[in-house]
C-alpha cells in the first residue's frame, strides 16, 4: 500500500515524466495530457505499488503503457483532432469583405 510519503515523492518525479512524455509525443500539450493521465492512473492504482520497489520505474512504466494504449486507440478509432492544436489555419478571420445580399422592397 502506498504511503503518504510515497504520494509526496511522486511530485519529485513529475519533471522527468514530462521530459519522457515530450520525447514520446513531440508536443508540449500532448505530453502534459499524458503526464496527467499517468498521475491519475498511478493514484487510482496506488494499492498496486509495492513499497521498496522503484517508484520512478513504476511511474515511467505507467506513462509508457498509457502512451502505447493511446497509440493503439488512435490506430483503431482514428486520430483525435484537438481543434485548439490546429491554431489559426486560415489566417486571421475578417468578415469585412463579406456583403449581405440586399433585397429591394417595392
Amino acid at each position: 500500500v502506498m504511503s503518504d510519503q510515497v504520494m509526496n515523492e511522486i511530485e519529485d518525479h513529475v519533471p522527468a515524466l514530462r521530459r519522457h512524455a515530450y520525447r514520446l509525443t513531440s508536443s508540449m500539450d500532448r505530453a502534459q495530457d499524458l503526464v496527467q493521465d499517468t498521475l491519475l492512473k498511478a493514484i487510482s492504482k496506488k494499492d498496486q505499488f509495492e513499497e521498496g520497489t522503484s517508484l520512478k520505474a513504476w511511474l515511467h512504466r505507467i506513462l509508457f503503457n498509457t502512451f502505447i494504449s493511446g497509440k493503439r486507440r488512435e490506430k483503431t478509432r482514428g486520430h483525435h483532432v484537438d481543434w485548439d492544436d490546429l491554431g489559426d489555419v486560415y489566417g486571421p478571420v475578417s468578415y469585412t469583405h463579406l456583403t449581405l445580399p440586399t433585397k429591394r422592397i417595392v
